[in-house]
């Protein structure tokens, strides 16, 4: 894969996985990603 497909899969799959994670809580945005929810984001991004 050429890296700047991968850098735009990297881009799509991280922001829409936040995406969900920052709908899934908080109250007017303040603490709407839990710990366990950043980790996992990080993981993804690490995955790339």
């Amino acid at each position: 894969m050429q890296a700047d497909a991968l850098a735009s899969l990297k881009e799509d799959a991280i922001g829409g996985a936040r995406t969900v994670a920052e709908a899934a809580g908080g109250i007017l945005g303040i603490g709407s990603v839990s710990g366990s929810e950043k980790a996992v984001l990080e993981d993804l991004a690490s995955a790339f």
